[in-house]
């Protein structure tokens, strides 16, 4: 599987913003590693990921999908850490 960060910034009203965010955890194994941020393991790639998430942001909403491929930890909790060097 690959590992995927999912930035974002919403204005939608809270009730709106718990659809994206179950969205995001049902893309696979996640972890909420700090705020506004969640890193994904998926099968899926970037594309069909950031097309599955627009369906529950709004228009003045901003989302990111990226693909890791290397990465440096600082900062990041060691149980966080840990789970994202476990493949």
């Amino acid at each position: 599987m690959k590992s995927y960060i999912i930035s974002y910034e919403l204005t939608s009203p809270e009730r709106e913003q718990k659809k994206f965010f179950e969205a995001i955890e049902k893309l696979g194994d996640w972890w909420y590693c700090f705020e506004n941020m969640y890193v994904v393991k998926t099968r899926l790639s970037t594309n069909p990921i950031s097309d599955h998430l627009k369906k529950y942001i709004g228009k003045e909403d901003k989302m990111v999908v990226a693909k890791i491929k290397t990465t440096v930890h600082c900062g990041f909790p060691d149980e966080c850490k840990a789970w994202l060097l476990n493949e």
